[in-house]
């Protein structure tokens, strides 16, 4: 489905059953998406190291530049650091997302507590809107909130998708567009336009 096209920057999300009406078998589906990785040109991978399949991605890209990333801790993913110490790879993932915690808005808007924890502070949240545009409206009740981490940075994101999947898709987001040349705060701001 893909002859013919210049392709720049290929992400790696997940390998699942999604898509088997047209790969037959999932064996047939991660060569589809291990091909995809090889293509002539390619200039960077994004690859999950959360999923199995990236590590061998990474093995095997012919990409001249690799970018990776995840949810889980290196050394928390048992998976993870036994396909990598058995395959010899050695890269760790660069872009990860720390802290992540959900959030009740009106619990937050009411809260009275001394209490100091890392919860969501406005004032950091405003701050970074001071150079690209106006603040986001976070009207949903409940939200998501984490330390994206970058090699550029580290930043907070409040993000009204919920759930682990959205954040790792946020992860492929930010890795792209730290490729394209963004600073981290800049990133954390598109990443919570994000519907």
């Amino acid at each position: 489905r893909l002859n013919g096209l210049r392709i720049d920057i290929a992400v790696f999300t997940n390998l699942t059953q999604d898509h088997l009406d047209y790969h037959g078998d999932m064996q047939s589906y991660a060569n589809s998406k291990l091909n995809l990785f090889k293509w002539k040109n390619l200039r960077c991978a994004v690859v999950n190291l959360d999923d199995p399949l990236g590590i061998e991605i990474v093995k095997n890209t012919t990409a001249s530049k690799i970018i990776t990333y995840g949810i889980k801790k290196d050394t928390d993913d048992e998976d993870f650091m036994e396909l990598r110490a058995k395959e010899g790879i050695f890269c760790s993932k660069q872009v990860r997302a720390e802290n992540i915690i959900l959030l009740d808005n009106n619990q937050h808007n009411n809260n009275n507590s001394d209490d100091d924890d890392d919860d969501c502070d406005e004032n950091d949240i405003i701050s970074k809107y001071e150079n690209y545009g106006e603040k986001q409206e976070f009207d949903n009740k409940i939200y998501q909130q984490f330390d994206l981490v970058l090699p550029n940075g580290r930043v907070k994101v409040k993000t009204k998708l919920l759930g682990m999947f959205n954040i790792s898709n946020l992860l492929a987001t930010a890795c792209v567009l730290f490729e394209a040349g963004m600073g981290a705060r800049h990133i954390a701001i598109e990443l919570e336009r994000l519907d």
